[in-house]
């Protein structure tokens, strides 16, 4: 029984580390976009086809990470479910293949999570890099 609860808090702590990487994402997701987009609108008038397009990448790069950290949180709770559902049947003394299959849907799920998250990660550093590269080469007005 011992076991059982020290395997559910490490659960739970890896829960709520994810949460963590998703809320600190999105919010620097959502404020990029507002930020660049703000910065777009603004350069418009007067800012060189480089910079604009340059304002336009970091735009389109903040919101596919917004875009991204809600396609990676259905993910997780997907495979949550797949993965209690796993368990149940394991419980229940289900057929193999009936874990078996269980098995290898949370494993696709669970592979396509961590795919997502370094998509994200990417498109992070792309808006980030472009709304940077921006910031240090648009003139002052």
């Amino acid at each position: 029984m011992e076991h059982g609860a020290d395997q559910d808090s490490h659960y739970g702590e890896r829960f709520v580390r994810w949460q963590s990487y998703a809320r600190q994402q999105l919010t620097v997701a959502v404020a990029g976009f507002a930020f660049s987009a703000q910065r777009l609108a603004s350069a418009a008038k007067n800012a060189t086809y480089e910079i604009l397009l340059g304002w336009k990448i970091a735009v389109a790069g903040f919101a596919a990470a917004v875009a991204l950290v809600v396609w990676v949180q259905i993910t997780r709770a997907l495979d949550a479910a797949m993965t209690a559902r796993k368990i149940r049947a394991r419980q229940k003394n289900k057929s193999a293949s009936d874990i078996e299959a269980l098995d290898k849907k949370t494993k696709r799920l669970g592979a396509m999570t961590w795919w997502l998250f370094w998509l994200t990660v990417s498109a992070l550093v792309i808006g980030g890099g472009s709304c940077f590269a921006c910031l240090l080469l648009e003139p002052r007005y």
